[in-house]
């Protein structure tokens, strides 16, 4: 008898998804079930944070984005003739949020937007790594041992925003009505802060990906402060020169250096809507701070977390959603995307 098996497809795949639960991993040689799904392509699945980490490896020839549609490229042809930059992308953001988060290519687009912008010395994160080693050089035994320089890479705070919208709800923390310019136009108050924010790029390409109105960061060292002061005047560059039918509200960034360990009572004012915190080499009692300062957030508060996860639990108020590997600039980590309850 002749089987009605496809040539291209092995046996031993199509008996296992056939006596399981669709989908399957897409990973080569796994047929387990995959109840979770690329952020990128929309199609791949997989089973485990290390299938997962092999096929974001192949993304350039294996993992193929969903083509976009006619509006974003009708959209972009009109509203940049010659480049994609700061306004015409967070006009799009502000314009268009359902088509924004349900399509894969636009963070490829924020992509080119975030390197035309900082692809250049000393705005690399590479240069601020040279300048976080000779700062940590000179530091004899103070806080800067507990420190070390490494970025989550712009695409990857794409990826995470774009998880974070589609999985987990989007952001919903400190969703206060506010009246800057008292004139009774009103608006939400979104608020992201980095902890240990460096040269400040993680902060920029979060406000490329999410309409935010204010952005905080704080860092320990002067060198890598100074290099995120003149980032933003890149950005404000950017933005003057940008030219868009309805350019977006400016946002208010402030970038602060400090130790929080030595603020008494430190609190985080206004509450942020997304925290950020590559805690990979943070000692015992700065992690301690950052838990506490978490556990003081308003309840809706996004934590995205490198390498260290926050306690959960009835006590500290804070649950995990999810967590999985993405690349960084040093190679490949561990993303905990947690929120307060």
């Amino acid at each position: 008898m002749k089987s009605s098996q496809s040539p291209s497809e092995p046996a031993a795949a199509i008996s296992t998804c056939a006596t399981r639960p669709a989908p399957c991993c897409d990973y080569p040689g796994c047929a387990s079930p995959a109840p979770l799904k690329c952020s990128r392509c929309l199609n791949n699945h997989y089973c485990s944070v290390a299938h997962q980490a092999a096929h974001w490896k192949l993304h350039k020839s294996h993992c193929v984005p969903t083509p976009p549609s006619p509006q974003l490229l009708q959209f972009t042809a009109e509203s940049t003739p010659t480049s994609l930059n700061y306004a015409n992308l967070t006009h799009f953001t502000t314009a268009f949020p359902t088509l924004q988060s349900t399509l894969s290519t636009f963070p490829d687009l924020l992509s080119q937007s975030f390197s035309a912008i900082f692809a250049t010395t000393p705005s690399t994160w590479k240069y601020a790594q040279e300048l976080s080693r000779e700062a940590r050089g000179v530091e004899k035994g103070g806080g800067g041992s507990a420190l070390g320089y490494g970025e989550i890479l712009p695409e990857t705070v794409f990826e995470i925003m774009e998880v974070i919208r589609r999985e987990y709800g989007g952001f919903y923390g400190a969703e206060t009505e506010v009246d800057n310019d008292n004139d009774g136009d009103s608006q939400h108050q979104q608020v992201v802060y980095d902890l240990g924010s460096g040269s400040g790029r993680v902060l920029f390409a979060s406000c490329l990906s999410h309409p935010f109105t204010s952005a905080y960061g704080l860092e320990y060292l002067p060198t890598l402060h100074e290099n995120a002061l003149h980032n933003l005047n890149l950005w404000r560059t950017n933005e003057e020169e940008a030219h868009c039918n309805s350019t977006p509200p400016r946002i208010e960034f402030v970038f602060t250096c400090g130790d929080i360990t030595k603020i008494p009572n430190f609190k985080l004012t206004p509450n942020p809507t997304l925290l950020l915190c590559h805690a990979t080499l943070f000692d015992k009692d700065l992690f301690a701070c950052v838990q506490l300062t978490c556990e003081n957030c308003d309840p809706g508060t996004t934590f995205v977390m490198v390498t260290k996860e926050l306690r959960t639990g009835y006590v500290t108020g804070i649950e995990t959603l999810g967590c999985r590997q993405y690349e960084m600039s040093w190679g490949w980590a561990t993303i905990y995307i947690q929120r307060r309850v």
